[in-house]
This record gives C-alpha cells, sequence and structure tokens, in this order.
C-alpha cells in the first residue's frame, strides 16, 4: 500500500498490490480489480492488469465484462506481435465460448478459428466447440426462416465438407 502511495502513477506498484488482494488468504477480489483498474489507467505496459481484470470478472460470473477485458488484452497483445502465448490462447477460447453462448455464432467462429493455429488442449476445445457451433448453424439453416451460411464458412476449411 506503501509503494501505491509513493508512487501513484507507476502501474507495476497497483498490479503489485492487486496481487495481494487476489491472493487466496485475502480473497478480496473487488479490491484487486480496483487496483488493476487503477494499472490500466496508468499505462500497465507489461499487460498485467488486462489479463486479471478478464480473469476475475470471469471468476466473479461477470461475462460481458470479462469479454471487454480479454478483447482489450487480445488487442493489445496482437499491436505488440505477442498473440501466440499463453494469454492469447486463453482469450481466443473464452471468447469464443462466450460468443457461443451470448448466440455471436459468427464471431465466436472466428475466435475458435484462430485457436485452431495453436497446439496443444486448446486446438482439441477449439475443435469441440467448431463441431458444436457448426451443428446449431445447421440446425438453424433446417429451420424455417434459418440462417444462410456461406458453403466456404471457416468451420468448413476447419473440418472438411459438412
Amino acid at each position: 500500500r506503501r509503494a501505491t502511495q509513493l508512487r501513484p502513477g507507476d502501474a507495476r506498484m497497483w498490479c503489485a498490490m492487486g496481487q495481494c488482494y487476489e491472493h487466496e488468504q485475502l480473497g478480496m477480489d473487488d479490491a484487486a480489480i480496483r487496483c488493476y483498474r487503477r494499472a490500466v489507467d496508468n499505462n500497465d505496459r507489461e499487460g498485467i492488469a488486462l489479463h486479471k481484470l478478464a480473469k476475475l470478472h470471469d471468476k466473479l460470473g461477470q461475462k460481458d465484462q470479462a469479454a471487454g477485458y480479454y478483447k482489450r488484452n487480445l488487442s493489445r497483445l496482437e499491436a505488440e506481435d505477442a498473440a501466440e502465448g499463453q494469454d492469447a490462447m486463453e482469450a481466443l477460447l473464452f471468447l469464443g465460448t462466450h460468443c457461443k453462448e451470448t448466440g455471436s455464432l459468427e464471431e465466436a467462429e472466428l475466435y475458435c478459428t484462430r485457436l485452431l493455429d495453436f497446439g496443444g488442449p486448446k486446438k482439441e476445445e477449439a475443435k469441440a466447440l467448431l463441431r458444436e457451433i457448426r451443428s446449431v448453424l445447421q440446425q438453424a439453416a433446417m429451420s424455417p426462416g434459418g440462417m444462410s451460411r456461406s458453403p466456404a464458412s471457416p468451420l468448413h476449411d476447419a473440418f472438411g465438407s459438412p
């Protein structure tokens, strides 16, 4: 706390204080969120605060706020040509899932398709999510007045023809 008083414009101090509040022994998530917001307001160059804000809002069930912070962090990572790490994978998976749950299927499809470039379990999760999205889109297309889809969608590219 003293560090933030001595250097109130230093985002690193706010991130450190946020991590203290976030620690499981304290569990002061609201105070941690306030600290991370101060870090963002003070130009957090390391990008810690945006990622932490996204995770905390997700943990608290505030999915729309989490999505906003994940999008901002993903944009930051892309601007720094660093959109290939763990933070980017986590953001893409969260955003793909969130968009699917809120009915933004084409946006969800884009996030999941980007995840296919990564290896490991996140790629498999993205494939499963894309199959679910394709299923929903096919059901919607078959229903009266359903959605129309272009046959050259990323889903077809990822899994072959339907």
